[in-house]
């Protein structure tokens, strides 16, 4: 399997409040095969690694 991660942002009820959508996709089909949303960060990226084993 080849694996693509790419990450965005957005604004959950007030602009102080930037949430981070981690996304793990096979390259191939595009389908999505992991998701994390919190920080952007180590733990985060961690997170989704874990999730993806």
């Amino acid at each position: 399997m080849n694996v693509e991660c790419d990450e965005l942002w957005s604004f959950v009820d007030c602009q102080e409040n930037k949430q981070w959508v981690w996304l793990a996709m096979d390259r191939e089909t595009r389908e999505i095969i992991g998701v994390y949303i919190g920080a952007r960060s180590e733990e985060g990226a961690k997170q989704l690694w874990n999730y993806l084993l």
